[in-house]
């Protein structure tokens, strides 16, 4: 990367415990030369990817404390400490052509405040957002900086869980000029969701492959043959398709 390359990566929780992929692929940019900086809504877990402190990740991580009660630490944060009092000030003043259209004035007038400093022009070349409602809460900020927009999108999520309303999705969607998937599921999820094929991209998800040494096993001759699946406990999973092809899936309920 030359020159180097500085982007704004665009996360709910970072580090999070159950998404080293992110800290992963951020410390990729790291790297290979270019320069990074996290915008969480909220602080990270205490345990995460060894790749955070390789990089040193953990300080190129902005706590935005966009949630809960930590709105009213962000605020303050913004207007009463002296080296942020002056681009908060000249944010909020132009806050008004960056907000959405589709939230309420309230919702507005507290996004103007907690992203005050990053309502003015920054040193940045790309934005990239791994989550719909925290990418679309950060909209006024990829507006404000008119960079390019880049979107992964990760799938639904499971049952149960809030997804981004279809009128918003649609801003944060026309907002992207590029959109990642990993598969042609994913792809086929999210043109059926309203975005346009022209921006979608497929990236099958990278691993680095020597930090996973494997050595061939024979089969057992004389015992059971033990598998071992790693991931959360759910059914979108997909275990009950290993416990079917085991011939095992009449002693199991996933629900």
């Amino acid at each position: 990367m030359n020159p180097k390359l500085k982007a704004w990566i665009i996360a709910t929780k970072f580090p999070n415990t159950i998404q080293p992929w992110l800290a992963n692929s951020t410390a990729q940019v790291v790297k290979h030369g270019g320069e990074v900086n996290v915008l969480s809504m909220e602080a990270g877990d205490a345990h995460y990817s060894a790749a955070v402190d390789e990089f040193k990740l953990d300080t190129s991580t902005i706590n935005m404390r966009y949630h809960g009660a930590g709105i009213l630490l962000a605020i303050a944060n913004n207007f009463l400490n002296p080296l942020n009092v002056i681009k908060s000030v000249r944010g909020l003043l132009v806050a008004q052509r960056y907000l959405s259209s589709h939230k309420s004035k309230a919702s507005n007038l507290i996004a103007a405040l907690v992203l005050a400093p990053y309502l003015v022009k920054h040193k940045v070349d790309i934005i990239h957002s791994h989550f719909e409602i925290t990418g679309h809460k950060f909209l006024p900020v990829v507006r404000a900086q008119a960079v390019p927009f880049v979107v992964t999108f990760h799938g639904l999520p499971p049952p149960g869980v809030a997804q981004l309303p279809a009128i918003m999705r649609a801003e944060y969607i026309n907002a992207a000029d590029v959109i990642l998937v990993n598969t042609e599921f994913a792809k086929r999820q999210y043109l059926n969701l309203g975005a346009p094929a022209d921006k979608i991209r497929i990236i099958p998800q990278g691993i680095v492959t020597r930090d996973f040494a494997f050595s061939a096993k024979p089969s057992p001759s004389d015992s059971a043959i033990e598998l071992l699946t790693v991931g959360r406990f759910h059914k979108d999973k997909g275990h009950i398709y290993v416990l079917q092809a085991c011939g095992l899936s009449s002693a199991f309920i996933l629900d």
